[in-house]
C-alpha cells in the first residue's frame, strides 16, 4: 500500500473514478495532448474529465506524472462530490468562515477556495492537523485514501 507515497494526478483520478464506480471499458477519446494512447491511466483521467472532476492546465495538458498537490486533490474531491450531491452550495460568506478556521487559508489558491470551504462544510476535509490544510504539500496516499473514505461516507454511498 506504501501509505505515506505521494500520489500522482493520473493516480489520482484512477482513484476517484475507481471509488466512484465510474470506470467502463467505452472511456472517452482523451482531451489531453501530453497524454498518449497507451497511457495507463488514459482511461481514467478521460473518464474523470467526461465528468468534471478532472481539468487541465492552461496549456491543455495534464501533467498525469506530477504529485498532486492537496489543493488539486480537494478540488477533484469537491466536484466528485457536487456529482453526487448536485444541490450542494456554499455561500461566499459561509466560505470565508470555514477558511478562516484555518491559520494557512491565504495559501490557498483563488480557483480552490470554494472547492475547499464545500469540503470543510460537508465534514470531508479535516485539516493536516487542527489548524492548518498545508493546501501547497503534495498528497499521501494515506490521505488520499481518507478523504475519498469520507466522501463516500459523507454521501452515503459507503456505510458509516
Amino acid at each position: 500500500f506504501s501509505p505515506n507515497r505521494q500520489v500522482t494526478r493520473s493516480e489520482f483520478a484512477e482513484i476517484v473514478v475507481l471509488g466512484l464506480g465510474l470506470m467502463r471499458q467505452d472511456a472517452p477519446q482523451n482531451l489531453f495532448p501530453d497524454i498518449s494512447d497507451s497511457a495507463w491511466f488514459r482511461s481514467a483521467v478521460a473518464l474523470a474529465n467526461e465528468f468534471g472532476i478532472v481539468r487541465g492546465y492552461d496549456n491543455g495538458n495534464f501533467y498525469g506524472n506530477q504529485e498532486i498537490t492537496r489543493e488539486q486533490g480537494f478540488a477533484m474531491v469537491a466536484r466528485a462530490y457536487r456529482l453526487i450531491e448536485p444541490e450542494a452550495a456554499i455561500s461566499p460568506d459561509q466560505m470565508n468562515a470555514e477558511l478562516e478556521r484555518y491559520s494557512d487559508a491565504a495559501d490557498v489558491s483563488n480557483w480552490a477556495k470554494e472547492d475547499v470551504a464545500q469540503l470543510i462544510a460537508a465534514g470531508i476535509i479535516q485539516g493536516n492537523g487542527p489548524e492548518v490544510l498545508s493546501p501547497k504539500t503534495t498528497m499521501t496516499r494515506a490521505e488520499v485514501t481518507a478523504l475519498i473514505a469520507r466522501m463516500l461516507k459523507v454521501t452515503n454511498l459507503i456505510d458509516q
